[in-house]
């Protein structure tokens, strides 16, 4: 349930991007910096959110933001909170004190790398499937090619071009042909790397 929880936190306060005049004119500015303590925001962001509001002759209040980042950054500094910022991809902003940040960092460097396999499965499925496009893409340019080559009433220097063109798609063809199964390797390496380390996580 904490899990949910810390996720539906860290989900709402990614969607908080600038605010606009009713946010500034309404805002509660301790629950705001609660929010940013726990999506592990840096004590810029007070800035920047004071910025926003002064667009508007609106006035932020550091004191109560200031209390509820803390009472965020308790949450945030966490093992727990650490592993599912790291799993997420979410970069960690040097903001936990010294007598957290060591388990938080532990934690988070574990999910993160959860998220590099994750993101390395991810990114060979999208290259083979990118491949494969792009040859089957390639295969249909080189019958429209051989279609206008071999049409009678074409120049004879459009002829060139289009007997050019069916070479470099030849070539291409043959590129992407031979790419494809180092490219389907990849992705078995990836999701064989990806097992074993969920499988470490089992075991932890």
């Amino acid at each position: 349930m904490r899990n949910i929880l810390l996720f539906a936190v860290f989900a709402l306060s990614a969607c908080a991007t600038k605010m606009t005049e009713n946010d500034c004119a309404g805002a509660d500015w301790s629950a705001i910096g609660e929010r940013d303590g726990l999506y592990g925001e840096g004590p810029e962001k007070l800035s920047e959110r004071t910025a926003q509001c002064a667009e508007f002759g609106l006035p932020a209040n550091a004191e109560s933001y200031q209390a509820g980042r803390l009472k965020g950054l308790a949450t945030y500094c966490t093992p727990e909170a650490g592993f599912d910022a790291g799993r997420n991809g979410r970069a960690y902003r040097g903001v936990c004190p010294a007598e957290t940040e060591s388990a938080f960092l532990a934690e988070y460097n574990i999910g993160r790398r959860l998220h590099d396999f994750t993101k390395a499965v991810e990114n060979a499925n999208s290259s083979y499937e990118s491949a494969l496009s792009t040859l089957q893409s390639s295969k249909y340019d080189l019958r429209e090619a051989f279609d206008r080559y071999n049409d009678e009433s074409l120049a004879e220097d459009q002829r060139r071009e289009a007997g050019k063109k069916i070479d470099r798609l030849r070539r291409e063809i043959d590129r992407l042909e031979s790419d494809l199964p180092r490219l389907d390797r990849e992705i078995g390496d990836a999701e064989g790397a990806l097992a074993d380390y969920r499988a470490f996580l089992d075991r932890r």
